[in-house]
């Protein structure tokens, strides 16, 4: 009898204005591939693009739609929870999660915080025990697929390196095991990105 063949599900979150132009987009694909050859069992990928299907910033209705019982929200308190509620399930789903995140103003592009808004919550996605936070995504691994113009390997510039910080912070927060980190420094000139692109992806290991 034939073993069935369990299924490895990936989420690619994509948060940079540049689409498909962009180095991180590019970068995380890359890091899907390299799981892909690493894998025996089917890989299934799903593609969320914050920049083409945004979610809203975080709102006063957002904030006391979570606080209000299902039974009794109005329909706008419905739908805010729902986007939240189906963002979480879809995470839920996910086995890898790999994040691509451009550096914005030495933080994360808007779109993507507006989006951890929705899923970080506490007593939802996150608790608290006698130990700390208790996330509640167990046995998951993420992968961040990081770019910026200036090279923050330089001591000089690394303390304003908030991005990559702050994404690692927020995933072990909900419960991901941050496994890997690729980034592509330095990257003010686009000729300079494609061949340090093209060098990270050809020497990084899953």
């Amino acid at each position: 009898m034939k073993k069935e063949q369990m299924l490895i599900n990936i989420l690619h979150i994509a948060s940079s204005h540049k689409v498909l132009n962009s180095i991180t987009t590019r970068l995380g694909k890359a890091i899907i591939d390299k799981i892909r050859m690493q894998q025996q069992s089917e890989v299934s990928v799903q593609e969320l693009d914050l920049v083409s299907d945004p979610f809203p910033h975080f709102s006063a209705l957002q904030w006391e739609s979570y606080h209000i019982p299902a039974h009794e929200l109005t329909p706008d308190q419905a739908q805010a929870v729902h986007r939240s509620d189906q963002a979480i399930r879809q995470l839920l789903a996910a086995d890898i999660l790999v994040i691509s995140a451009p550096m914005h103003n030495y933080g994360i592009p808007s779109a993507l915080k507006a989006y951890l808004d929705h899923v970080v919550r506490a007593g939802v996605t996150f608790g608290f025990s006698e130990n700390g936070a208790v996330g509640i995504f167990k046995n998951k691994k993420a992968y961040i697929a990081f770019s910026a113009g200036w090279d923050f390997s330089d001591p000089a510039l690394k303390s304003f390196d908030f991005a990559t910080p702050y994404l690692k912070a927020v995933l072990e927060l909900i419960g991901f095991e941050v496994v890997g980190e690729f980034r592509v420094e330095g990257v003010g000139a686009a000729q300079e990105k494609e061949v340090r692109l093209k060098a990270l992806i050809k020497t990084m290991i899953v």
